[in-house]
């Protein structure tokens, strides 16, 4: 048997196992933790004149688009609203607190997610980039090939007693452990109150990993959730029985879909037009290529989902931490209950490899699996090298 596969099999376990970490409960009393969080950006923003008691006072608006730098949620109402009036004790993930089981989801078949059930309200969320990062990562095999590669040529098959000692005294003991950041995930919230018809949710990730954490109020039915884009889309907390379709990045390269949006009015390439560094007929030409891969999305978007790509897109382009599907909720014992990642399940798709530990232990488990690779694959090459002299 491959060993590279006993190793990755190997690693997939640990992902698998119950790992639970300790984080508050919400109840406690005292200051919001999402405002507390966001103290220094508030006198920051404070001392510029901006009026925050408007959650609008808190979003930044940048060539890709509108970010949020602060305490609040993305919403379908054309506004932003503060997440401690949508969410009761909503707390940003500490490096403690652990996600629990890891199960699969078996890959989409061809390059149509199941349609949603009949009466369902379709709630289109993007992720753009979140500002949050977890402990869980991810990744398929090959990802592992060019650190394993560049390992290759350093690493030793003797180890162990005398000779670990002597590399170690003189700092000779190969590279420093691959870092886990590559396929380290950041976390997207989104918290559901809509309970007037079943929710289909369509969750949009860009290039990131992204783990997606669902947050649901009494009487929320969820119908089915697409994920689309990103690498190897993850989600947390989501109810036993609810159908999910992934099509991630990959998935949808190989389909021949690619993820676009018509330009907005402070698109870079406007001022790189003003400011004489693109010629006017190049940019037509850009943005006429951009207008068409759009409409190519768009078409595909509706056809799955029976509304525009564009249509009530709820999130932000970069920073965002939660997006809420459905009315703002108009009194406190109404807001949508927090659901931590401590303990919970998180499912990714089917075969991937996966390890939920603390940072730093992560980057040792992750440096010694590359170390471990790299020498399963040296171990090999040298084998076919004897085999070519002996033949």
């Amino acid at each position: 048997m491959d060993g590279r596969f006993l190793l990755l099999t190997g690693a997939a376990l640990i992902g698998g196992s119950w790992l639970i970490g300790t984080m508050g409960t919400g109840d406690e009393t005292g200051p919001d933790p999402v405002v507390q969080a966001h103290a220094g950006l508030a006198a920051e923003l404070a001392a510029a004149g901006r009026d925050l008691s408007d959650p609008g006072a808190y979003l930044v608006a940048m060539k890709e688009g509108v970010s949020v730098a602060g305490p609040v949620a993305a919403t379908e109402h054309g506004a932003p609203a503060f997440i401690e009036a949508v969410v009761a004790g909503y707390a940003r993930p500490d490096p403690a607190e652990l996600p629990g089981r890891v199960g699969e989801i078996a890959a989409t078949d061809g390059c149509a997610p199941a349609r949603p059930a009949s009466g369902s309200r379709i709630a289109h969320v993007e992720s753009g980039l979140p500002v949050a990062s977890v402990s869980f990562h991810a990744w398929r095999a090959d990802e592992l090939d060019p650190a394993v590669a560049d390992r290759v040529e350093t690493v030793s098959l003797e180890t162990g007693g005398v000779l670990d000692f002597l590399a170690e005294l003189a700092g000779t003991g190969g590279a420093a452990p691959e870092p886990t950041d590559p396929w380290r995930y950041r976390l997207m919230d989104v918290a559901i109150s809509e309970a007037a018809a079943p929710v289909h949710l369509v969750l949009e990730a860009g290039s990131e990993r992204v783990l997606w954490n669902i947050h649901s109020s009494a009487g929320v039915e969820l119908s089915g959730v697409t994920l689309l884009g990103g690498t190897l889309p993850a989600i947390a907390n989501l109810p036993n029985a609810v159908p999910v379709d992934i099509l991630d990045a990959t998935a949808l390269a190989e389909c021949g879909l690619v993820q676009a949006h018509a330009p907005r009015a402070n698109d870079p390439i406007f001022d790189l037009v003003a400011t004489g560094r693109l010629p006017v007929e190049t940019a037509r030409g850009q943005l006429q290529a951009r207008a068409e891969t759009a409409a190519a999305w768009d078409a595909w978007f509706t056809a799955q989902f029976g509304i525009g790509a564009d249509a009530l897109r709820i999130g932000h382009a970069q920073g965002g931490q939660l997006a809420l599907v459905g009315p703002i909720p108009a009194q406190p014992l109404l807001r949508v209950p927090y659901r931590g990642l401590a303990g919970a399940q998180v499912a990714v798709l089917a075969g991937t490899a996966t390890l939920i530990a603390m940072p730093e232990a992560a980057d040792d488990e992750m440096g010694q699996l590359v170390e471990d690779l790299a020498r399963v694959t040296k171990a090999e090459q040298e084998a076919e090298q004897i085999a070519q002299v002996v033949e």
